[in-house]
């Protein structure tokens, strides 16, 4: 998930703040590295993306593309 800074339109990073009182461990934050905004990180973020599968189709064609194939004798 990509998230882009509203002020300048550059990506967001996740990073850190420095500890407090409150919170010595510090919390989480989007923050854009060219300009100042910082967007505090108070619930979950997540983007869930199902992604459509493929249809997976015969390498040699299936069982007719042996038809004409050369065939020799075995022991």
């Amino acid at each position: 998930m990509l998230l882009f800074c509203p002020v300048c339109a550059n990506m967001l990073t996740v990073t850190r703040t420095l500890g407090d009182d409150d919170n010595p461990e510090g919390q989480n934050r989007m923050s854009c590295r060219t300009c100042p905004y910082q967007f505090l990180i108070t619930t979950l973020i997540f983007e869930r993306t199902v992604m459509k599968r493929k249809e997976v189709d015969d390498v040699m064609g299936g069982k007719d593309a042996w038809a004409n194939a050369d065939k020799t004798e075995s022991m």
